[in-house]
């Protein structure tokens, strides 16, 4: 293997340790040890790889959230299929999904918008352009719904767009303080609901 391309593996094998221990310590409590001894590799490793560790978490954003979100919640709505059933069954599909552990740990995404919000610029800039490429998803299964004949034509995309990403969101961050799957099932219920009202027949009014 030509020493760039094992570099760039031992990059990629620490952003994903980086993921881990991120998602299950927090950004500010994670120190560069503690991603190192997930990998194996020695300290000097890391320094030799990344400057820092935001240098790390901005990658491990665009690279390996970005691919979780993406592969889940965003690939989907570009798939073939009903716009308004594709939406509906990627948001609760996602939902039946989830481990233990992530139901305990809540979304990584916004985790970390929660916990640099207003403090790091270069990783709300990473992580702002995996929203606005989540919310860029909906809108065009929406307008395709429009074109379509499927979707109300009185509904605004980007509003749907920006409703549905915070509710989900909300939602996997309410999980946390509870043990009982029964709030995901009510989340459901009221998401199928809502997104059944963007149906051009359906005589409830929103948005």
């Amino acid at each position: 293997m030509k020493q760039d391309e094992k570099s760039k593996l031992t990059q990629k094998t620490i952003a994903e340790r980086a993921f881990r221990v991120i998602y299950r310590q927090g950004y500010y409590r994670t120190t560069p040890s503690a991603i190192m001894a997930e990998t194996g590799l020695s300290k000097g490793a890391f320094y030799h790889h990344f400057e820092n560790k935001q240098v790390l978490t901005k990658k491990m954003i665009s690279e390996v959230l970005h691919e979780r979100i993406y592969m889940n919640m965003i690939r989907p709505l570009y798939g073939e299929g009903e716009a308004l059933e594709l939406l509906e069954n990627t948001f609760s599909a996602r939902l039946l999904h989830f481990s233990a552990e992530e139901k305990r740990l809540g979304c990584p995404l916004n985790n970390l918008i929660n916990e640099v919000a207003g403090e790091n610029e270069p990783l709300q800039s990473a992580l702002k352009e995996i929203i606005t490429e989540w919310r860029a998803a909906i809108i065009h299964v929406l307008q395709r719904g429009l074109r379509e004949g499927s979707v109300r034509p009185d509904i605004h995309a980007e509003s749907v767009a920006t409703f549905l990403v915070s509710s989900f969101e909300g939602v996997r961050g309410l999980r946390k303080l509870d043990t009982d799957d029964q709030l995901f099932g009510q989340y459901t219920d009221s998401l199928r609901f809502f997104i059944r009202s963007l149906r051009k027949h359906s005589d409830y009014n929103a948005f």
